[in-house]
């Protein structure tokens, strides 16, 4: 933020993730901090800052299409208020989206399931990566990200994107029937002890 104030850099803070955060016991693991739940005025002017959210990443609803950005910077809403007047969500997207913000009983739930299986699935793939010696970087705590350095698996990869691909066009779904998948040879990491 001082870097931002220092150049007069506008600050772009991206929190479409913000409720998609989950419990991780890695020590690499950041806990999440908006922008918006403490004091910035030390740090960088309120024109500098921004914040952008969307429903389409913590609602697990891609189309959705609906999002907000808050800025305390006059001359940027206005601007942004010109240009997207013609480009509004329609109004069954936001009414859909108020029906949803409202039932806090739904949204309390949806979002405990939400996190408990997005940690569930981080375990496991971590699991997997570390069974099979795969390098990743520690730390991942929102949404359904790992950086896996892929060096030594390239021709595996190459394989499963091919496979993935066919299978894909095959359903035209992202739900497919694990059997469909070619089994893969891949030797497990030797444990040491």
């Amino acid at each position: 933020m001082q870097l931002c104030q220092k150049h007069r850099l506008h600050l772009l803070s991206d929190e479409v993730y913000a409720l998609s955060v989950f419990d991780n016991s890695d020590p690499a693991a950041v806990q999440f901090t908006s922008v918006l739940s403490f004091d910035s005025i030390p740090y960088i002017s309120p024109n500098y800052l921004h914040v952008v959210y969307g429903f389409s990443k913590d609602f697990a609803a891609g189309g959705l299409r609906l999002g907000c950005i808050y800025s305390r910077n006059t001359a940027l809403m206005d601007t942004i208020s010109a240009i997207t007047q013609f480009s509004w969500s329609g109004p069954l997207n936001q009414l859909f989206a108020a029906e949803m913000l409202e039932d806090t009983e739904w949204l309390d739930g949806f979002f405990t399931k939400s996190q408990s299986v997005l940690k569930e699935r981080n375990e496991k793939c971590r699991a997997v990566l570390e069974e099979y010696g795969i390098e990743y970087a520690h730390g991942a705590n929102a949404g359904f990200f790992l950086w896996v350095c892929c060096f030594s698996t390239i021709p595996l990869l190459i394989l499963l994107f091919l496979s993935l691909n066919r299978i894909l066009t095959r359903y035209r779904s992202t739900s497919v029937p694990t059997s469909t998948f070619p089994p893969i040879q891949m030797e497990k990491k030797q444990k040491t002890h």
